[in-house]
């Protein structure tokens, strides 16, 4: 019985897991992301679990200094879910930023791989909305013949936690405590 219920649950989990990864963008397939305010890539609504996205930032010597190629993406985070991390992961130094319905969010510089942004900020999971995510390569070491670097980011959703959930929760857990008080009977 329980080699049938090991099984039943690793089957579950794998086509649960299986089933909850989307690239949204890939720079090598899709093309560019949009390079300025002015053009923009829309992303559409973030599926569940694991929103991917790959690609190049570039940084080109020009004569005035330093031209910055950036990529401007846009996402929905859809009614009902939240956004629980965002994970910007490169390997040389690049920025990114992300912009909502408020500006409190900041540009985050030289971002080590593996930090989640969401949880670095500290103001939790953010809300049903629309957000612009903006990356810029900021690696000038060797920039007079073309400076590329390549970046993921790794968006995820979760569903919003119903009330119901939380009270029928709250009373599961009062029915095993007072379950747990009452003496045997012999």
């Amino acid at each position: 019985m329980k080699t049938l219920i090991t099984y039943l649950m690793l089957t579950g989990w794998a086509l649960n897991a299986e089933a909850q990864g989307t690239v949204l963008w890939d720079e090598a397939v899709n093309g560019s992301l949009g390079n300025s305010s002015d053009s923009v890539t829309l992303l559409g609504v973030l599926s569940a679990g694991t929103n991917v996205i790959h690609g190049t930032v570039d940084l080109w010597a020009a004569p005035y200094g330093y031209l910055a190629l950036e990529d401007h993406g846009q996402f929905q985070v859809g009614i009902g879910w939240q956004l629980v991390s965002l994970r910007f992961s490169t390997e040389r130094p690049a920025n990114i930023y992300l912009a909502g319905s408020f500006s409190e969010w900041p540009v985050w510089r030289d971002v080590p791989p593996g930090i989640d942004l969401v949880q670095k900020h500290g103001q939790g999971p953010l809300p049903t909305g629309t957000y612009r995510l903006i990356m810029r390569n900021d690696d000038y070491t060797g920039a007079w013949d073309g400076s590329h670097v390549p970046y993921l980011v790794e968006l995820v959703t979760e569903p919003v936690p119903e009330p119901g959930v939380l009270a029928l929760g709250g009373l599961g857990l009062a029915l095993f405590a007072l379950a747990k008080r009452r003496p045997r009977q012999p």
